[in-house]
């Protein structure tokens, strides 16, 4: 596992998946470092497909 000021990237367990979890207002550099580190997880796993899940309710919303 993975955690951040803003979220956690792990690996789900008995599934060739990563899952990550986010709260709080994310800028462009929390979603690059998000990206890096599914990146690292996934490298991890068993070769051939794998699947992503993302949670973001505990995210705040983008308002423009």
């Amino acid at each position: 596992m993975i955690k951040s000021e803003k979220g956690t990237v792990e690996i789900v367990n008995g599934r060739n998946a990563v899952k990550s979890a986010g709260w709080g207002q994310w800028e462009p550099k929390d979603v690059a470092e998000l990206t890096e580190n599914v990146v690292k997880l996934s490298k991890q796993l068993k070769p051939g497909k794998w699947g992503y899940i993302a949670d973001p309710s505990k995210m705040d919303p983008i308002l423009s």
